[in-house]
């Protein structure tokens, strides 16, 4: 089965054997992106001629096109190219055409195979005769075809904002926004959906960008609502910011946390806790003092006969 891309880079390949090279010579491969793009139902003779042979004379077109349907079915197989006293048209049994696929994926709104078809631009980088009428029935289609693509990228990208899925939502709409880097309204949606995701510095820098390519591509100032919007995302950046208390945890915790608790508490709780703190401070002080004092031995002189002192050395080295 031979494939035909026409969106993006025209190109043409076998999945079984590498495509003659007759077949990738300009005029053949131009013959068949035209075929493809005229859709299964084919295009009059005379259309074709006109649009590959502008400067020729009837007969001499007429002879050109045949020549170059011979040269394809050489190269390519004798069915490839049905044909009729006025048309031309490629066999669907024979070679699967990207536009095709794409267009049959769109009208069963299956978005995602849609976009998987659009690998961009129709025809994209590859230029023709001198032929006005051609150029202006391709840029038709071009802009035709990414509407329908943009227009599938905006589905997946609802989808996925239904879902709460923001991430892919993000993903999706950076696409849209690729595919038309002028657009206003691909750039707020964009903004909006990276703001969903909290990333509202990426929102504003998305923006600037915007603004910059407008200034550069069409010398006129950029549209005012997006200056508003980062200036609305900006705003509320720095205020949740400003809300939201600095982390200014202590490394003794113990200490801070008490001391945050007595100011929401009465005068007469935080009396009795202020007590309560000097009553554990002043036991702990007697402690530390016990266990630093010098053990008495009973020849010292300094503690009674009756034990008392060696007790009260063990207590302290128990509280150590």
């Amino acid at each position: 089965m031979l494939i035909l891309e026409v969106l993006g880079t025209l190109s043409l390949r076998d999945e079984t054997r590498p495509v003659p090279v007759a077949a990738q010579q300009k005029r053949p491969l131009g013959l068949l992106a035209i075929l493809g793009l005229s859709g299964r139902q084919g295009l009059a003779r005379d259309r074709i001629e006109a649009y590959l042979w502008p400067e020729s004379s009837g007969a001499r077109a007429h002879h050109a096109l045949d020549q170059a349907v011979y040269a394809i079915r050489q190269a390519l197989g004798s069915d490839l190219i049905l044909s009729t006293a006025r048309e031309l048209r490629l066999n669907p049994e024979l070679v699967q055409v990207d536009i095709w696929e794409f267009e049959q994926a769109m009208r069963a709104a299956q978005w995602t195979a849609a976009v998987g078809f659009y690998k961009g631009p129709l025809l994209d980088g590859f230029h023709f005769a001198d032929s006005h009428e051609l150029e202006s029935w391709i840029d038709t289609n071009r802009s035709r075809l990414r509407l329908e693509y943009q227009k599938a990228v905006e589905c997946l990208a609802n989808l996925a904002a239904k879902a709460r899925d923001h991430s892919q939502s993000v993903i999706w709409l950076r696409r849209l926004a690729n595919s038309d880097p002028l657009s206003a309204d691909a750039t707020k949606k964009l903004m909006l959906a990276l703001a969903a995701t909290g990333d509202r510095a990426g929102a504003v820098k998305h923006a600037r960008l915007y603004q910059e390519l407008v200034r550069q591509e069409l010398e006129m100032e950029p549209d005012a609502e997006i200056a508003d919007l980062a200036a609305a995302l900006s705003r509320h950046a720095i205020t949740e910011r400003v809300a939201t208390p600095p982390d200014n945890r202590s490394v003794t915790p113990s200490v801070t946390a008490p001391t945050l608790e007595v100011k929401q508490r009465s005068p007469r709780d935080r009396r009795v806790l202020y007590a309560v703190i000097g009553l554990a401070m002043l036991i702990s002080a007697a402690a530390i003092w016990g266990w630093m004092r010098p053990a008495i031995h009973p020849g010292d002189g300094l503690g009674r006969g009756d034990g008392s002192g060696c007790a009260l050395v063990g207590t302290s080295c128990h509280l150590a």
